[in-house]
């Protein structure tokens, strides 16, 4: 009887074991795989929800905001709501230079600037905008994947702290205000409102006319109606939505400028972002930059034809003078101090 009761009990013991070796009495159930095609984002260890303000020159309900915001929606999604964005459009949140002094300082802002207002950082960050450099995106993008801008990337990062996440082209630049453009002496009249720091400035003052500028792009309105200068310039979206044809005699469709444009964050901001969510930003952000400018090349007639119907006089791209424009870049380059063989470095990878 002492038998058959001790094996009755080393058997329960056996069972017992058995059943703590896994949850549910059997055996560990495998980590769950993603769906076939799928692909499994795993969630980085520590990672803290983050959200980064953008700050915007265009509109609510802008093409720009919508694919932007678009691309900000997937990377929060993809990263399960670790990374959140808030966009604050039409410069709430202060001026461009305002935006980047924030930046530059720690501050949690995404800053939008012309690629040409980065030579205030870095001579040769400004090339891309120079004009006819990059003449589309896809030039651009060559540019920026390239191990030349690898280096002055680095540069901004080291130097100024500043990480650029997108680069972007919302289209050609254009003029409109009271003076017809059809080449480059017929700014040598005016007073032009040009945002694109001193590149910009030295653009219009090698077609021999007088630059200015603006605290915020919505300043213009009043500006050119008031008559402190006779042209604005600016991508065709942006000068429509900012109604600018209500003060204005023509719009004069120069392209004279593809106007590259960059986001940054401040680096220890990029820094405490998971390098995998750092990868799905940076994808998100290019699919959104390369759908903000095919949209702009597509819709560059329809932008033209809601001008005409606003009864101001528009100056077609056929009847611009290019080669005059094009005359300004040496004057460029010696003016912004760049080394004549770095500028060739850099068409020589476009071409």
């Amino acid at each position: 009887m002492k038998k058959s009761i001790a094996l009755i009990l080393a058997l329960i013991l056996i069972i017992s074991l058995a059943a703590c070796g896994s949850p549910s009495g059997g055996e560990q159930a495998a980590p769950a795989s993603a769906a076939p095609g799928q692909e499994q984002t795993e969630v980085p260890v520590n990672a803290e929800p983050i959200t980064l303000n953008i700050a915007a020159s265009y509109a609510d309900g802008s093409d720009f905001i919508n694919y932007l915001q678009s691309a900000c929606d997937a990377i929060t999604e993809r990263t399960d709501g670790t990374i959140n964005f808030q966009i604050y459009t039409s410069n709430q949140l202060g001026s461009v230079a305002d935006c980047m002094e924030q930046m530059l300082n720690g501050a949690n802002i995404v800053a939008e600037s012309g690629m040409a207002v980065l030579s205030s950082y870095s001579a040769e960050a400004a090339i891309p905008a120079y004009p006819y450099v990059a003449n589309d995106y896809d030039e651009l993008m060559t540019l920026v994947h390239s191990d030349w801008w690898a280096g002055v990337r680095q540069e901004l990062v080291d130097q100024c702290s500043m990480v650029p996440i997108m680069y972007f082209s919302a289209g050609y630049r254009n003029m409109i205000g009271n003076a017809a453009v059809r080449c480059a002496d017929d700014l040598a009249p005016c007073i032009t409102r040009i945002g694109l720091g001193t590149i910009g400035q030295e653009f219009i003052t090698a077609c021999g006319g007088t630059p200015t500028t603006t605290s915020t792009f919505s300043d213009c309105y009043s500006a050119l109606q008031t008559g402190m200068f006779e042209l604005c310039e600016a991508d065709l979206e942006l000068l429509y939505n900012s109604a600018l044809y209500e003060v204005s005699d023509y719009l004069s469709v120069t392209h004279h400028m593809l106007c590259p444009a960059v986001y940054s964050v401040n680096a220890q901001v990029w820094d405490s972002i998971p390098e995998e969510y750092q990868a799905v930003v940076l994808e998100e952000f290019e699919t959104a930059a390369e759908n903000i400018w095919n949209n702009s090349v597509a819709k560059e007639a329809e932008w033209i034809a809601k001008f005409e119907e606003t009864g101001i006089t528009v100056i077609k791209n056929d009847e611009i003078d290019m080669e005059s424009f094009k005359a300004t870049v040496p004057y460029i380059v010696e003016a912004e101090g760049i080394d004549p063989a770095v500028y060739d470095e850099v068409a020589a990878i476009l071409k």
